[in-house]
């Protein structure tokens, strides 16, 4: 047997896609974004920005409403301006719902006090 065959077959053993112990996982993570949803009891959704149809603020009510494909999600507090504009450009990764006792404390912060998911008919 000569070398270069020697290195032709390991080549093509290494590349054999019925090995029994290749990864089933991705070495890595995407570039896919979500925005993932926290409720104050810690309960969790993430939601894949491409399905995010339509945003709508209210700034009489401090309400945010973002329709999905899949849920519709209302978000309720105060200084939300700011957030609308950064989920308008798929930037927040993570929305976590606090208590309206902190509201006192962070003023220029924007923060989610209810939040409302319901899957979308």
């Amino acid at each position: 047997m000569s070398h270069e065959f020697r290195l032709k077959y390991n080549q093509l053993k290494e590349n054999d896609p019925t090995q029994k112990d290749r990864e089933e996982n991705y070495p890595t993570g995407s570039s896919v974004r979500n925005v993932c949803f926290v409720q104050a009891d810690g309960s969790k959704i993430f939601l894949n920005y491409g399905y995010l149809v339509s945003g709508e603020f209210s700034p009489f009510d401090t309400k945010i409403t973002l329709c999905f494909t899949s849920h519709i999600v209302t978000l309720e507090g105060i200084q939300l301006e700011n957030l609308f504009n950064d989920l308008m450009n798929h930037i927040p990764q993570y929305i976590v719902c606090q208590d309206e006792r902190y509201n006192a404390i962070e003023n220029n912060k924007p923060l989610v006090n209810t939040m409302t998911i319901t899957k979308a008919e």
